[in-house]
């Protein structure tokens, strides 16, 4: 985040943590109905902007590439791994070029790696104006949550505060939802937003705290 928002996030942070630890039994309920919601909603994390390229893996399953334009099915084959590159106002997949400004690189495993981490969800790449291209991780809310919550505080903490923390990153993560709708992507995944370390972030208590 930047400073204005960190300490916002902070001050957030201790009220909310207050709220917790002073709410009524069916207090907690109605607002553990209210975070359901949230369940079906999608963010999307900038992994890697204005990159030359982009290799991506299926984390253990076959790839499935479309266009992220009107979802046709690109011929790429079964594969593994798969690099996608800015071809002027193309992209490439695998040294092929299509006329697409977008594609999508969904894994079977519901999962999929990119520069030594995994990730949920599935990802989406855009060529850029310069040529190259925008890799972003589209995923459920929750998970997003998950991830960041580990990162942004230490495991240790006790779930009262863990919790507090899930609020503030979900909220945070909504008011860039709206403000960036125009754009390919919602948030960084780095501290100018809210540290996002992919699955190998998320722990137990950080799952406990988004439950």
């Amino acid at each position: 985040m930047a400073d204005s928002y960190r300490r916002a996030g902070i001050f957030l942070l201790l009220s909310v943590i207050a709220v917790f630890s002073f709410q009524p039994r069916d207090a907690v309920g109605k607002e553990d109905q209210a975070i359901s919601e949230f369940f079906d909603v999608e963010v999307r994390v900038v992994l890697c902007k204005s990159c030359l390229g982009a290799e991506i893996g299926g984390d253990g399953g076959a790839l499935t590439v479309s266009s992220g334009e009107n979802g046709a099915i690109l011929n790429v084959g079964e594969v593994s791994k798969i690099l996608a590159e800015g071809a002027g106002d193309e992209i490439k997949v695998n040294h092929r070029s299509y006329p697409v400004r977008a594609v999508r690189v969904e894994s079977s495993s519901g999962t999929f790696s990119f520069d030594g981490k995994r990730y949920r969800g599935y990802a989406l790449v855009w060529i850029a104006p310069n040529g190259s291209v925008d890799l972003i991780n589209h995923l459920p809310l929750e998970a997003y949550i998950t991830s960041v919550v580990s990162n942004e505080i230490p495991k240790s903490w006790p779930l009262e505060a863990q919790k507090a923390q899930a609020v503030a990153a979900r909220t945070y993560a909504l008011y860039k939802r709206q403000e960036n709708a125009g754009l390919n992507y919602d948030v960084a995944a780095d501290v100018s937003d809210q540290a996002y370390g992919g699955i190998s972030a998320e722990s137990e208590a950080s799952a406990r705290a988004v439950a």
